[in-house]
């Protein structure tokens, strides 16, 4: 969907990406958080926890990534451009909701909160 949506618009790689069109972060938006932040740790003291109702349902480290970050970075930026504050979507670790037994779906009125070592949290409603 994305591909025929950026051969309609009539972009390339560097115009669209899964958050969409034209949803870029500044380079102040970066600098901001910069400043707001000290350097961030190694990559196996950076954990991605993913909570559903308070419920852990995964947490995994950066290295424990099938590739490291900078072969990804090497990669995609051979074909596109990477710039400050860009996003790199990387997969998820186990625990998603139909790995369960029985499966564990989002359900409206659940709340998916994302916690990463040094960046924050993020907190979701399902409607």
């Amino acid at each position: 969907m994305a591909r025929k949506l950026a051969r309609e618009m009539n972009l390339s790689l560097d115009q669209i990406t899964g958050t969409g069109p034209g949803g870029r972060i500044t380079r102040a938006d970066v600098a901001d958080a910069a400043e707001d932040s000290s350097a961030m740790p190694a990559p196996a003291d950076i954990e991605v926890k993913c909570f559903v109702n308070g419920e852990q349902r995964q947490a995994a480290t950066f290295d424990q990534l099938i590739f490291a970050v900078p072969e990804i970075i090497a990669v995609l930026s051979s074909g596109m451009s990477l710039l400050p504050g860009d996003i790199i979507a990387t997969g998820t670790p186990a625990g998603v909701g139909m790995g369960f037994r029985p499966p564990k779906y989002l359900q409206p009125g659940d709340e998916v909160v994302v916690d990463i070592t040094g960046v924050g949290e993020l907190r979701n409603p399902v409607v």
